[in-house]
């Protein structure tokens, strides 16, 4: 892919700008990123379509939190893969999250731009392969 669209869905402006300043340094690929601060303007953005990965925070100011937050994403995904973003360094939680269907996760801070864009290029990946077998399963 020469260019990837990815919603950003975090309440924190400094976040979103450390994460939009790490993928500019990717040379190949172009991220197109747009930005929601919270929860409800994420699902609306989302509804629009046209993404090709979601970089959701768990702690919302419009939101519950945590699994409440990724399960109303989820539902409106729809084949969409979802990486979740905390600030808690709290490996378990966020691996629990995978168990229900995040395609990644990272701890904000402790996270790289190549680690972050082998993230969402993994991310992809996986989903597209999973479209595939779905297809070839028909």
């Amino acid at each position: 892919m020469d260019q990837i669209k990815i919603l950003l869905i975090e309440d924190n402006p400094g976040d979103a700008r450390i994460i939009k300043k790490m993928l500019a340094e990717e040379k190949i690929i172009k991220f197109d990123i747009i930005w929601e601060n919270c929860l409800a303007k994420g699902l609306k953005r989302l509804s629009e379509g046209g993404f090709d990965v979601i970089l959701l925070d768990l702690m919302l100011p419009d939101s519950i939190g945590g699994f409440y937050t990724f399960s109303k994403t989820q539902a409106e995904a729809q084949h969409i893969p979802i990486i979740v973003m905390t600030g808690f360094d709290d490996e378990s939680f966020a691996e629990s999250t995978i168990q229900i269907g995040a395609q990644g996760y990272f701890i904000k801070g402790k996270v790289d731009s190549n680690q972050l864009i082998r993230t969402i290029n993994n991310a992809i990946e996986t989903e597209l392969a999973e479209k595939a077998g779905l297809k070839n399963t028909k």
